[in-house]
């Protein structure tokens, strides 16, 4: 008998996820799993839109972005490491990044900032990032400056440092 419940309220979840409505849109909660099982996200949609909290994990289950979408084309975005600490947060709109966005690092601590319009970075990467062993400085500079060697919408990105 307890197999029978099991089975029933299994098989209730199942049925009661991943479904299109009569347009062939996404309705309700949907579910997507990663080839070893694990699940990839879950979130709801309402007529093919995302509807508030969509979390995405990693092939370990852990959670690496959480979206919360607080109008039909926008989100608020967290980003996550897979030891829990954020890693970014930020907005996207239109599945673009928009607005300020700002990064940490594993240990929790600010990383830096960037600003974003329509998904093209506007002005630098700044960043109070003293402690991080990887920057070097630019001996012809009066600033102590580090380039990111990660190129982003064809444009390098120069990172600031503060120093003091």
């Amino acid at each position: 008998m307890n197999k029978f419940i099991l089975f029933f309220l299994l098989a209730s979840i199942s049925y009661s996820q991943n479904n299109l409505n009569d347009k062939g849109e996404r309705n309700g909660v949907w579910i997507g799993y990663h080839e070893n099982g694990q699940v990839k996200y879950q979130g709801s949609f309402s007529n093919g839109k995302e509807v508030g909290v969509f979390n995405y994990y990693n092939y370990d289950g852990d959670l690496v972005i959480k979206l919360n979408y607080i109008q039909v084309d926008s989100s608020d975005a967290t980003l996550y490491y897979n030891n829990g600490f954020m890693k970014a947060k930020g907005q996207y709109v239109n599945k673009q990044k928009e607005g300020l966005w700002t990064y940490f690092d594993m240990d929790g601590s600010l990383n830096g900032e960037e600003r974003f319009v329509n998904n093209k970075l506007q002005g630098n990467f700044v960043t109070d990032h003293h402690h991080n062993p990887s920057f070097y400085y630019d001996v012809f500079s009066v600033m102590p400056v580090a380039t990111c060697q990660i190129k982003r919408y064809d444009k390098e990105q120069v990172w600031i440092h503060k120093t003091g």
